[in-house]
């Protein structure tokens, strides 16, 4: 879009604002997205194995510093 009027000024502007509300709004959904992986990822059965064996890392790396 070339912008050399008032015109097409407004137009670029309206753009802007459309963007911004779609960032406002897709943001959050991300961060709900993320929160509910986390859950997701710290209750699942299929990766209590997982989430044993992190945790004993995490313990070790505390006992090694």
């Amino acid at each position: 879009m070339i912008v050399n009027s008032p015109e097409s000024t407004d137009r670029a502007m309206e753009l802007i604002f459309e963007l911004l509300e779609d960032y406002e709004a897709n943001i959050k959904a991300i961060h709900e997205l993320a929160d509910k992986i986390e859950v997701y990822e710290a209750t699942a059965p299929e990766l209590a194995d997982f989430n044993n064996r992190m945790a004993k890392l995490d313990e070790l790396e505390k006992l090694a510093k």
